[in-house]
C-alpha cells in the first residue's frame, strides 16, 4: 500500500521564539514558529496528526513538521524537534552559540 506524501504546508501560527546566534564577530535573529497541529497524516490505520514547523534564518525559509497519535504529541514533539533539529544544526554550520532572552541557551 502507497500513502500519499505528507503535507508541509504551514497551518495558523500558535507559538514562535526568536534565538540570538552569535559568533566573535557578527548576531543573527533565528526564528522559530509552530504551527497548529492538524489531522491529516494518513496511515495504515487512519489519520495522524501533524504539527507544522517553520524557521526562518537569514533570507531563508525553512517548512518541516512534527507527527504525532494526537495534537498533543505532535505539538510537544514539534517543540523539541525545533530545537534538537534546525536550532542546533543552524548554529553548528555558523559556529555559532545561541542565545535566548540574553542568556547562552545552548
Amino acid at each position: 500500500m502507497s500513502l500519499p506524501p505528507i503535507n508541509l504546508s504551514f497551518s495558523e501560527k500558535i507559538a514562535e521564539r526568536q534565538y540570538i546566534l552569535k559568533t566573535r564577530t557578527q548576531n543573527w535573529k533565528l526564528t522559530v514558529c509552530v504551527g497548529l497541529p492538524v489531522q491529516d497524516v494518513e496511515t495504515v490505520l487512519g489519520l495522524d496528526w501533524r504539527c507544522p514547523i517553520q524557521v526562518i534564518f537569514q533570507n531563508e525559509r525553512i517548512y518541516d513538521y512534527a507527527c504525532g497519535v494526537d495534537s498533543f504529541q505532535a505539538l510537544e514533539l514539534a517543540m523539541n524537534y525545533c530545537v534538537t533539529k534546525w536550532v542546533n544544526e543552524i548554529a553548528q554550520r555558523f559556529n555559532a552559540h545561541v542565545e535566548l532572552f540574553d542568556e547562552f541557551a545552548i
